[in-house]
Protein backbone atom coordinates (compact mmCIF):
# COMPACT_ATOMS: atom_id res chain seq x y z
CA UNK A 1 0.00 0.00 0.00
CA UNK A 2 3.05 2.56 1.07
CA UNK A 3 4.42 1.59 -2.64
CA UNK A 4 1.41 2.23 -4.47
CA UNK A 5 0.63 5.80 -2.59
CA UNK A 6 4.33 6.98 -3.06
CA UNK A 7 3.97 5.84 -6.83
CA UNK A 8 0.66 7.99 -6.93
CA UNK A 9 2.49 11.16 -5.42
CA UNK A 10 5.57 10.91 -7.61
CA UNK A 11 3.48 10.20 -10.57
CA UNK A 12 0.96 13.69 -9.77
CA UNK A 13 4.77 15.91 -9.19
CA UNK A 14 5.82 14.34 -12.49
CA UNK A 15 2.78 15.66 -14.45
CA UNK A 16 2.65 19.05 -12.36
CA UNK A 17 5.98 19.93 -12.52
CA UNK A 18 6.86 18.22 -16.50
CA UNK A 19 6.97 19.92 -19.54
CA UNK A 20 4.72 22.42 -20.13
CA UNK A 21 1.90 21.21 -22.41
CA UNK A 22 1.49 22.58 -26.32
CA UNK A 23 -1.25 24.75 -25.33
CA UNK A 24 0.57 26.35 -22.16
CA UNK A 25 3.40 27.04 -23.84
CA UNK A 26 1.52 28.64 -27.16
CA UNK A 27 -0.14 30.66 -24.08
CA UNK A 28 3.25 31.83 -22.84
CA UNK A 29 4.29 33.22 -26.43
CA UNK A 30 1.55 34.70 -27.15
CA UNK A 31 2.08 36.78 -23.56
CA UNK A 32 5.65 37.25 -24.42
CA UNK A 33 4.58 38.30 -27.89
CA UNK A 34 2.70 41.40 -26.20
CA UNK A 35 5.65 43.10 -24.58
CA UNK A 36 8.97 40.87 -25.65
CA UNK A 37 11.48 42.49 -23.91
CA UNK A 38 9.75 43.30 -20.27
CA UNK A 39 11.31 41.49 -17.11
CA UNK A 40 8.25 39.77 -16.43
CA UNK A 41 8.78 38.18 -19.98
CA UNK A 42 11.96 36.00 -18.22
CA UNK A 43 10.25 33.67 -16.52
CA UNK A 44 8.26 32.52 -18.95
CA UNK A 45 10.83 32.73 -21.92
CA UNK A 46 12.43 30.49 -19.40
CA UNK A 47 9.58 28.12 -19.85
CA UNK A 48 10.00 28.12 -23.55
CA UNK A 49 13.51 27.25 -23.60
CA UNK A 50 13.18 24.49 -21.13
CA UNK A 51 10.08 23.50 -23.29
CA UNK A 52 11.85 23.33 -26.47
CA UNK A 53 14.71 21.09 -24.71
CA UNK A 54 12.28 18.82 -23.02
CA UNK A 55 10.00 18.38 -26.45
CA UNK A 56 10.31 15.66 -28.28
CA UNK A 57 7.18 16.85 -30.58
CA UNK A 58 9.48 19.51 -32.54
CA UNK A 59 12.54 19.63 -33.65
CA UNK A 60 14.44 22.94 -34.01
CA UNK A 61 17.25 24.10 -35.71
CA UNK A 62 19.93 26.23 -33.70
CA UNK A 63 22.63 28.17 -35.42
CA UNK A 64 25.66 29.96 -33.65
CA UNK A 65 25.60 33.17 -35.51
CA UNK A 66 22.00 33.75 -34.16
CA UNK A 67 22.20 32.31 -30.97
CA UNK A 68 25.66 32.96 -29.36
CA UNK A 69 25.81 36.33 -30.42
CA UNK A 70 29.34 37.31 -29.15
CA UNK A 71 28.29 40.25 -27.35
CA UNK A 72 30.17 40.33 -24.46
CA UNK A 73 28.21 42.92 -22.85
CA UNK A 74 25.54 41.06 -22.80
CA UNK A 75 23.92 39.82 -19.57
CA UNK A 76 22.27 36.44 -18.53
CA UNK A 77 18.52 38.10 -18.72
CA UNK A 78 18.97 39.50 -22.40
CA UNK A 79 20.67 36.26 -23.62
CA UNK A 80 17.46 34.34 -22.16
CA UNK A 81 14.92 36.94 -23.99
CA UNK A 82 16.91 36.40 -27.63
CA UNK A 83 17.10 32.60 -27.16
CA UNK A 84 13.90 32.61 -25.88
CA UNK A 85 11.98 35.02 -28.92
CA UNK A 86 13.73 32.92 -31.16
CA UNK A 87 12.19 29.40 -29.93
CA UNK A 88 8.96 30.88 -29.55
CA UNK A 89 8.85 32.63 -33.44
CA UNK A 90 9.79 28.76 -34.28
CA UNK A 91 7.45 26.98 -32.26
CA UNK A 92 4.42 29.03 -32.23
CA UNK A 93 2.76 28.27 -35.68
CA UNK A 94 3.67 24.46 -35.59
CA UNK A 95 1.73 24.46 -31.89
CA UNK A 96 -1.24 26.86 -33.12
CA UNK A 97 -1.54 25.84 -36.46
CA UNK A 98 0.49 22.15 -36.79
CA UNK A 99 2.60 23.13 -39.73
CA UNK A 100 6.01 21.98 -39.77
CA UNK A 101 8.76 24.43 -37.08
CA UNK A 102 10.59 26.91 -39.63
CA UNK A 103 13.89 28.62 -38.48
CA UNK A 104 13.03 31.96 -40.32
CA UNK A 105 10.18 32.05 -38.27
CA UNK A 106 12.39 32.33 -35.03
CA UNK A 107 15.15 34.55 -36.78
CA UNK A 108 12.02 36.75 -37.62
CA UNK A 109 10.74 37.03 -34.07
CA UNK A 110 14.30 37.33 -32.43
CA UNK A 111 15.44 40.24 -35.06
CA UNK A 112 11.90 41.89 -33.55
CA UNK A 113 13.34 41.49 -30.07
CA UNK A 114 16.61 42.29 -31.44
CA UNK A 115 15.80 45.79 -32.67
CA UNK A 116 14.29 46.52 -29.28
CA UNK A 117 16.66 45.08 -27.13
CA UNK A 118 19.55 47.48 -29.52
CA UNK A 119 17.26 50.65 -28.72
CA UNK A 120 16.53 50.51 -25.40
CA UNK A 121 19.81 48.69 -24.05
CA UNK A 122 22.63 49.67 -26.72
CA UNK A 123 23.62 46.14 -27.91
CA UNK A 124 25.10 44.54 -31.12
CA UNK A 125 25.44 41.58 -33.14
CA UNK A 126 27.08 41.36 -36.40
CA UNK A 127 24.43 38.67 -37.34
CA UNK A 128 20.93 40.91 -36.79
CA UNK A 129 22.84 44.19 -38.37
CA UNK A 130 23.18 42.17 -41.60
CA UNK A 131 19.33 40.97 -41.48
CA UNK A 132 18.47 44.76 -40.81
CA UNK A 133 20.74 45.91 -43.82
CA UNK A 134 19.20 42.79 -45.70
CA UNK A 135 15.77 44.48 -44.85
CA UNK A 136 16.55 47.90 -46.31
CA UNK A 137 18.06 46.47 -49.76
CA UNK A 138 14.65 43.75 -49.97
CA UNK A 139 17.25 40.68 -49.66
CA UNK A 140 16.22 39.20 -46.32
CA UNK A 141 14.07 36.65 -48.12
CA UNK A 142 16.71 35.12 -49.71
CA UNK A 143 18.19 34.56 -46.22
CA UNK A 144 15.27 33.26 -44.41
CA UNK A 145 14.63 30.36 -47.48
CA UNK A 146 18.31 29.88 -47.05
CA UNK A 147 17.61 28.88 -43.65
CA UNK A 148 14.93 26.65 -44.43
CA UNK A 149 16.18 24.71 -46.72
CA UNK A 150 18.79 23.80 -44.06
Amino acid sequence: MKKILLFLILSISMLSFGTESNQAVLKLIKDVEKNPTAESSIPKYEKIIDFSIETEDFEIQLYPEFISLGMENIDKNTGKILLGSYLAGVLKNPIEKKTMPKTSDGIKQELKVYKILKKNKNIKSDFFEKLIDAEKSGTIDSIYEDYDRK
